[in-house]
C-alpha cells in the first residue's frame, strides 16, 4: 500500500443515500482549501487504481473523515434484504474502522431527516467496533440540512483550521498566500539585480527558469506525491497529455527543482536502508 498522500479530508457517504449532497460538500470545500486536500472517491479514484489500495491510503494520510449521513444511511438494504451497514464488505462501514482505529477526527454531517446514531443501530456483529466507539463519531461539531450553509462555514473557518488544516481562501473570498509547495522550495533562485522577461515565448521553461513558472502548484503537488508514493521497485512513472499543455515545463521548471532540493535533504524517502537512485530522473 502506498504510504503517502496529500489527503487532508476524507468524505465518506453512501451513494445512494447522500451522493449528490457529498458531492455538492467536497465541490464547495474544494474552492477554499484546494483539490489535493480533499478526496471523494468519485472524484479521486482513476481508471486503472486499486479501488481498496486508494482508499485505504487516502484515509490513512488524512487528518479528518467527514461522514455524511442521511435517512437511508442505515436502512439501505442489498439484493437478499440484509442491511448494507452489517455486511461483511460494507465499505462505508470499515471506512469509518479504519478512521477511528488510526486514530482520525470524525465529524458526522447529518442530512435532514437523518437522525443521531445510537447503539441499537448497531447489533449486527460486524457493526460491534463501530458501536464500541460510537462516541467518537458524534464530533467535534454540528452540521445539518436545516442550516448547512451557516455549520459549513464554521467547519470550514474554526474547526478546521484548529485541526491544522488551513483554508486556501479567507471567509472572505480572498485568497491567502499560502504555499502548498513550501515543503518543496525551489534548487534554483533568481539574481534579483538580473530578473529576465517572464515570458519564454512558445518553448518550454527549463530548470533555471523555474522560479518565473507559475499558475501549475496543485499539479506539481500531485506529481511530487505521486512520485514519493510510488513503489520504489517502480522506475517508471508515466506522465503523458496533448502536445501543447505544458508537459515538459512543468517536468523541467516545476517538478525537478523541487524533487532535487528535496533530494538533498531526505536522499531515501521510503526510509530503506539500501541506497537507491533519489531524485528520479525527469524525461520530456
Amino acid at each position: 500500500m502506498k504510504q503517502n498522500s496529500s489527503v487532508r479530508i476524507f468524505i465518506n457517504y453512501r451513494k445512494d443515500d447522500t451522493g449528490p449532497v457529498a458531492e455538492n460538500i467536497y465541490h464547495r470545500m474544494t474552492k477554499v482549501f484546494g483539490e489535493a486536500a480533499m478526496f471523494i472517491d468519485e472524484q479521486n479514484i482513476e481508471t486503472g487504481e486499486y479501488w481498496d489500495e486508494t482508499i485505504l491510503t487516502a484515509l490513512e494520510s488524512a487528518v479528518l473523515v467527514l461522514a455524511v449521513i442521511g435517512d437511508k444511511w442505515l436502512t439501505l438494504h442489498d439484493a437478499k434484504k440484509r442491511r448494507r451497514i452489517d455486511g461483511e464488505d460494507d465499505w462505508v462501514r470499515k471506512e469509518l474502522e479504519v478512521a477511528l482505529r488510526h486514530g482520525k477526527t470524525i465529524i458526522p454531517i447529518y442530512i435532514e431527516p437523518a437522525e443521531r446514531l445510537e447503539e441499537e443501530n448497531f447489533n449486527h456483529p460486524n457493526g460491534a467496533f463501530l458501536k464500541d466507539n460510537l462516541p467518537k463519531i458524534q464530533g467535534i461539531a454540528k452540521v445539518n440540512s436545516r442550516s448547512l450553509e451557516k455549520d459549513l462555514h464554521e467547519l470550514i473557518y474554526k474547526t478546521i483550521p484548529g485541526l491544522g488544516i488551513q483554508p486556501l481562501l479567507s471567509h472572505e473570498g480572498a485568497p491567502r498566500e499560502i504555499d502548498i509547495l513550501a515543503n518543496y522550495p525551489l534548487s534554483v533562485q533568481p539574481d534579483k539585480n538580473k530578473l529576465p522577461a517572464p515570458y519564454v515565448g512558445l518553448r518550454p521553461f527549463d530548470t533555471k527558469e523555474a522560479f518565473l513558472f507559475f499558475g501549475r502548484d496543485n499539479d506539481i503537488l500531485k506529481l511530487i506525491k505521486k512520485i514519493e508514493s510510488a513503489d520504489r521497485d517502480n522506475q517508471i512513472l508515466l506522465y503523458h497529455g496533448r502536445s501543447g499543455v505544458g508537459k515538459s515545463s512543468i517536468l523541467t521548471a516545476g517538478l525537478y527543482p523541487r524533487i532535487k532540493t528535496k533530494a538533498g535533504k531526505h536522499p531515501n524517502p521510503a526510509g530503506e536502508t539500501e541506497k537507491k537512485a533519489w531524485p528520479p530522473t525527469c524525461s520530456s
